[in-house]
């Protein structure tokens, strides 16, 4: 089927109850500032930024602030940007296409030879297939995503993986990543790092939840 299956990283964060800030900021903390460039200003922007509803105003905030926001904490406000998308769909392609995600993901395209922690490489994968944008920032972020993930892979949580498998199903060859002149080596990129994580999942099955095991079969039948 060319469907794609249920969003395994929305099911899963929905009922945990997984925040970008965590209780009263440990969690932001813990998950986002391993090199300790967040201070209490930061912590309180999430923790704000948790609280809005909408992916453009998500988005918005997040123009008004970007001198504030570290590498790893602009993965955590997009991966919040991009779980908060319409799930009806309607709506969705004004969100890719607004200014405020372009000024946002050129922000993210100078940070990104500091993201580099497992836990901000696996959101920020999942959070690319989910925006499914089109644009040379979009497609640089993939670029760094193939070249730091492999050595990544072994500190990715299960759903990591799938989520990441998924996200690269979604960006696939043949899709925007490759065309319309896309840099020499791109598709081959994609692909390693989707080898790379199937014999990861493979190494991890009895880990992995029915859900994730669905994806991963779909993404992996995608990206053939």
């Amino acid at each position: 089927s060319t469907t794609a299956p249920a969003d395994s990283e929305t099911d899963a964060d929905a009922a945990s109850g997984a925040s970008i800030a965590g209780t009263n900021g440990e969690e932001l903390r813990d998950d986002w500032d391993e090199d300790g460039e967040n201070d209490d200003e930061t912590t309180k922007l999430l923790m704000s930024i948790e609280c809005l509803q909408s992916s453009m105003e998500v988005l918005r905030c997040a123009t008004e602030n970007l001198e504030r926001l570290t590498p790893d904490t602009m993965v955590a406000v997009l991966h919040h940007a991009a779980r908060h998308l319409p799930a009806d769909g309607i709506g969705v392609c004004t969100i890719v296409g607004s200014t405020e995600l372009a000024i946002v993901l050129a922000q993210l395209r100078r940070l990104l030879p500091c993201i580099r922690h497992a836990r901000a490489i696996a959101r920020l994968a999942w959070t690319l297939g989910k925006l499914d944008v089109r644009s040379a920032d979009a497609d640089a972020a993939v670029s760094h995503l193939c070249s730091v993930a492999p050595a990544a892979l072994p500190k990715f949580t299960p759903q990591d993986l799938s989520n990441t498998l998924w996200s690269l199903a979604r960006l696939r060859p043949g899709g925007h990543v490759v065309n319309a002149g896309r840099r020499a080596g791109g598709a081959a990129s994609v692909l390693q790092l989707a080898h790379g994580i199937v014999a990861e999942l493979s190494r991890r099955m009895e880990h992995l939840s029915a859900q994730c095991l669905s994806n991963s079969l779909w993404a992996a039948a995608r990206l053939q």
